[in-house]
């Protein structure tokens, strides 16, 4: 883990090449609904917001979509692993 010098907050990088397509890490954090999610973003102040939620589909390829109160993402902003410094 280091600090970029491109200003993008912190990185991640293998101390040896990665072959393409390997597993590198799970991204891990709190199971959020998306109107928690709005409530945190909404509260969260300036740079203080270095990773990304993932929506998590449980409901993928029903015909009944789920609402924004019940659909869930993944949040790592507080409780996360590794995983939220890697770069893209």
């Amino acid at each position: 883990v280091f600090l970029t010098e491109e200003g993008k907050g912190w990185g991640v990088r293998p101390l040896e090449d990665l072959p393409k397509g390997s597993f590198v890490c799970e991204y891990a954090g709190e199971i959020l609904t998306n109107t928690e999610l709005y409530e945190r973003i909404v509260q969260s102040t300036g740079n203080d917001r270095h990773t990304y939620p993932v929506t998590l589909d449980a409901d993928w390829g029903s015909e009944v979509g789920l609402e924004d109160e019940e659909a869930l993402c993944l949040d790592a902003t507080y409780n996360g692993n590794v995983a939220r410094f890697i770069n893209h």
